[in-house]
């Protein structure tokens, strides 16, 4: 078997150390990256509000529509 040189073993030290810092920078930057990541689904956030806030837009409309044909009956019946 050969003696390794003292050079040698260093450089390979190097690599290793420079192949961890590597490693390591790689995994900060796929953990950031998991970490930005947009949610599947965007927060449910107020729906029952916007639920009842809609619904009684359509109560509205009718309501509205139903004074509306009110109106014409009493102006048809005055004429």
């Amino acid at each position: 078997m050969m003696p390794v040189s003292v050079a040698s073993r260093n450089s390979c030290l190097a690599q290793e150390e420079f192949m961890k810092a590597v490693f390591a920078i790689n995994l900060l930057v796929i953990a950031t990256l998991c970490a930005c990541s947009p949610p599947d689904q965007p927060p449910k956030i107020a729906e029952s509000q916007r639920e009842a806030l809609d619904k009684a837009k359509a109560v509205s409309d009718a309501v509205n529509q139903q004074m509306l044909e009110r109106n014409k009956q009493i102006d048809q019946q005055s004429e």
